[in-house]
């Protein structure tokens, strides 16, 4: 029999038997309009027909008509957001150190340590926070290399949340180096 395949503004005209599966037919439907199998959705009369549904038991009529949904992968966007990805298990890692520090200071903060020991512990403490402001610049930059075309929709989106995430690091990680800074004006000043 003879059904009709919308997707978007195309029409496809393809020849099926009762006895396929809708996979069977997705199948049919990534040879002439290269979407994934797995990516597409076969909707029927306002539902969505699931992969081991057979076309018998749907009744799918000659000359009906379902709705595909579903996009093209992109070799270009999957690698963008592969980077992406990675590079934001990397901003998972800094942050978790970011707020080990931030403990750290708070401890500080509070009188924890005395003497040569807050000295050292504050030296220590600077210098761990400006690593890490620039390593979030880093990943900022690395982000800013990654290639994404307007039609890249999901990586575009989500490079943009991984890069406002940094900055929100960046802005702590400021935050926490100028803490720093003020336990050790106030150590020198009672020395």
């Amino acid at each position: 029999m003879k059904v009709i395949i919308n997707q978007g503004l195309k029409k496809y005209t393809i020849v099926i038997e009762e006895s396929y599966s809708v996979k069977d037919v997705a199948d049919i439907m990534e040879t002439l309009t290269e979407i994934p199998a797995n990516s597409q959705k076969l909707i029927y009369k306002g539902r969505m027909l699931q992969f081991e549904d057979k076309i018998a038991n749907i009744s799918l009529k000659e000359g009906d008509k379902l709705m595909l949904l579903g996009r093209k992968h992109c070799s270009e966007e999957q690698a963008s957001l592969q980077e992406i990805l990675q590079i934001e298990k990397s901003v998972d890692k800094q942050e978790k150190r970011l707020h080990e520090l931030q403990a750290e200071v708070e401890g500080i903060q509070k009188g924890w340590l005395e003497g040569d020991i807050l000295k050292e512990s504050c030296a220590n403490q600077q210098k761990k926070a400006k690593a890490m402001g620039e390593y979030f610049m880093q990943l900022l930059e690395k982000l800013d290399r990654v290639k994404t075309d307007n039609e890249h929709k999901s990586a575009r989106l989500r490079k943009k949340s991984v890069i406002n995430r940094i900055q929100k690091l960046l802005e702590c990680s400021d935050a926490i180096e100028e803490r720093i800074r003020q336990l050790i004006s106030e150590q020198l000043c009672k020395s």
